[in-house]
C-alpha cells in the first residue's frame, strides 16, 4: 500500500492514535507493549531494532482508521520511530521518506506538512487527495512542483526556507506560485515574495551592506534568517507582551574599529550577520540566545581575543558525544564496548583534577577563551582551526555512576560541526514553531 516504509510508520502512528487499538498494547508503556506483542521485554540499543520495525510494517491498517486521518506531519516526532532505538539522532537518514506513494489512501487528509523526513519526494500522489486544503513545504523537500496546480482543493500553501531551494527548483516553483496566487493563500516571507513575483535577485533585496563581499557570499543564508525573523515578528504582532525586535546593523567602519580596539578578529559568518541582518534581538529567540557583540563585560572581550581550543589540547573520544573530548589516558583504558557508556564506568577525570585539565590548559586559562558566549552552555568559536563553529559545554553528567562534582566536556554542538548562520536559522525556526 505504501512504497516507502517510513511513510507507513508515520501513518501507523497517526492511525493508531485516532482509530481503534488494533495495535495491541499501544496505549500501554513500552515494556507492556513488548510483553503483549513479543512475549518478552525488549531492551533497545544504539542500532535500529528491526524486529519491532517489521512488526509495525506488517500491521494492516483498517480502512476506517485511514479515513480518520486529517493531518500528517512527516517528521521524526512519532512513537513508532521512538520504539526502534534508544537514540534516534544517529539514524535520521535511515528514517527519511523518499516517496509519497500510497498517501492517497488517506482520502480525508486536509493538511500535510512535508517535514524534516521528506527528501525530494514526488508530489504527484497528492493530486489524488481531493480534500487536501493546506500544504507546508520546508526546505527543498519535494519535486514536481507543477503538481500543485492540479490539487484543486488547495486553499493554503506555506513555503519556508526559500534560500535552501536549488536555482532550478526556485525557477519552477516561482512560476507555479504566480499561477496559484489568485486562488490560494500563499504564506511566504515578504522578502521572498519580492523575489518570486518581481523576478528580483534575492541577494539584492533587503540586506544592508549588500555589496560587501561577505554579505554577498552568505546572502541566501542571511535572507533565510530574515524570513524567520519576519515570521516571528508577524506572529507576535498585536500580542499582549511587548517584545523588542530591534536588531542594530553594524557599519563597516564600526566593525573595523571594534576589531582594532579589542584586537579580536571575528569569523566571516558573524561579520556578515552584523553587517546585513544585525545583532538579532534576544526576543527573536524567546530570550534563549544572545548573539549581540555589544554590551558585554570587559572580561568577556579579554577572553575573546585569546587563543581558542585546538586539537593539540584535546583527544577524540569517539561516538559517545559524536565529537566529544576527554583525556586520552582515561579513554584508552576502557574496553571498546564500554566507551559508549563512558560516564557510567569511570569519573571523567581524577577527583583532584581541575576541569580545565581536560584540555591540557594552564590553570589560569579557560575553555571560554576565544569564544563568544551565546548562552550559559553554547559558544561561538572566534579564532583558530574551529573558528565559526558552535560548541557546547555540558556540565550535568547522566547516570548513577557519574557524581555531579565531575564535569563532562566541551564539544561541537553536533556531528555536522554546525557553523553560526545555520545554527541561528535552526534556532529561529524552532522559536517560530513555538
Amino acid at each position: 500500500m505504501f512504497k516507502d516504509k517510513n511513510l507507513k510508520l508515520v501513518i501507523v502512528d497517526e492511525a493508531v492514535s485516532l482509530g481503534e487499538q488494533y495495535c495491541i498494547g499501544w496505549d500501554k508503556d513500552f515494556d507492556e507493549f513488548c510483553q503483549l506483542n513479543f512475549g518478552r521485554t525488549v531492551e533497545l540499543g544504539h542500532d535500529i531494532n528491526t524486529e519491532i520495525e517489521q512488526f509495525f510494517l506488517n500491521l494492516e491498517i483498517p480502512e476506517k482508521d485511514l479515513l480518520a486521518i486529517e493531518y500528517l506531519c512527516l517528521d521524526a516526532d512519532h512513537a513508532t520511530f521512538a520504539c526502534l532505538t534508544e537514540d534516534l539522532k544517529p539514524h535520521f537518514e535511515y528514517i527519511d521518506i523518499h516517496s509519497l506513494e500510497g498517501i492517497e489512501h488517506c482520502v480525508n487528509l486536509q493538511k500535510l506538512n512535508l517535514g524534516s523526513l521528506a527528501q525530494r519526494v514526488d508530489m504527484q500522489p497528492l493530486i489524488k487527495l481531493s480534500k487536501l486544503e493546506t500544504l507546508i513545504i520546508d526546505y527543498y523537500s519535494a519535486t514536481h512542483y507543477e503538481a500543485l496546480l492540479s490539487i484543486k482543493s488547495l486553499k493554503k500553501l506555506e513555503i519556508y526556507n526559500w534560500h535552501s531551494f536549488t536555482p532550478e527548483d526556485k525557477k519552477i516553483l516561482a512560476s507555479v506560485l504566480q499561477l496559484l496566487e489568485s486562488r490560494c493563500e500563499l504564506v511566504v516571507a515578504p522578502v521572498w515574495k519580492n523575489s518570486i513575483f518581481s523576478n528580483t535577485k534575492t541577494s539584492d533585496v533587503d540586506l544592508r551592506n549588500s555589496t560587501h563581499t561577505l554579505v554577498q557570499k552568505y546572502a541566501d543564508k542571511l535572507l533565510g534568517i530574515q524570513q524567520h525573523m519576519s515570521s516571528i515578528a508577524q506572529q507576535q504582532a498585536g500580542g499582549k507582551v511587548v517584545l523588542d525586535f530591534q536588531s542594530p546593523v553594524w557599519t563597516v567602519a564600526e566593525l573595523t574599529a571594534f576589531e582594532q580596539q579589542y584586537h579580536i578578529e571575528l569569523p566571516d559568518e558573524y561579520q556578515a550577520l552584523l553587517l546585513s541582518v544585525g545583532e538579532i534581538s534576544k526576543d527573536y529567540f524567546r530570550g534563549l540566545l544572545n548573539v549581540s557583540l555589544r554590551n558585554r563585560l570587559k572580561k568577556d572581550y579579554v577572553r575573546m581575543k585569546k587563543k581558542a581550543i585546538s586539537t593539540e589540547k584535546i583527544h577524540n573520544i569517539g561516538s559517545l558525544y559524536g565529537n566529544g573530548w576527554i583525556r586520552e589516558e582515561v579513554f584508552t583504558k576502557l574496553k571498546e564496548e564500554d566507551r559508549f557508556r563512558l560516564y557510567r564506568k569511570v569519573p571523567l577525570f581524577a577527583t583532584d583534577a581541575r576541569y580545565d585539565t581536560l584540555f591540557g590548559l594552564k590553570s589560569w586559562d579557560s575553555y571560554k577563551n576565544g569564544c563568544l558566549a551565546l548562552n550559559e552552555s553554547t559558544y561561538l568559536i572566534l579564532n583558530g582551526e574551529f573558528a565559526g563553529e558552535i560548541w557546547k559545554y555540558d556540565s550535568e553528567p547522566e547516570g548513577e555512576y557519574a557524581p555531579s562534582k565531575y564535569r563532562e566536556c566541551f564539544t561541537p554542538i553536533d556531528e555536522n560541526r554546525t557553523h553560526l548562520l545555520d545554527f541561528i536559522s535552526t534556532r529561529l525556526a524552532d522559536a517560530r514553531m513555538v
